[in-house]
């Protein structure tokens, strides 16, 4: 899953990895391995910050998903103590109360 315009630069690091593992006897006897992995480093700068936007973009929405739903169970939970505790339901039909919500909230 690629963002557009970092598939290039992903390409060319993977390419560069590549040569350095077919040929890692000859960067080891130069002792080039250093200079390739920040060669690979500096490759990678530019997709890594982009996937990160990313990354918090799709945290972010997660996150609010989840908290809808948990502030949803929160909210006809508290109601049903309250229409419990005032009396409006009575207490024979808490179970019946309490089946409801979980009926309605994982009908949503």
């Amino acid at each position: 899953m690629l963002i557009e315009g970092s598939d290039d630069i992903v390409k060319e690091a993977n390419v560069l990895a590549g040569y350095a593992i077919l040929n890692y006897r000859t960067v080891a006897s130069f002792g080039n391995a250093d200079l390739l992995i920040k060669q690979y480093d500096k490759l990678m700068q530019g997709p890594v910050r982009l996937y990160l936007k990313k990354a918090h973009l799709i945290g972010l929405s997660f996150g609010f998903s989840n908290f809808s739903m948990f502030i949803t169970w929160a909210i006809l939970y508290y109601a049903a103590a309250k229409f419990i505790s005032d009396r409006v339901i009575p207490i024979e039909d808490v179970d019946n109360t309490l089946l409801s919500i979980i009926v309605i909230l994982f009908g949503a």
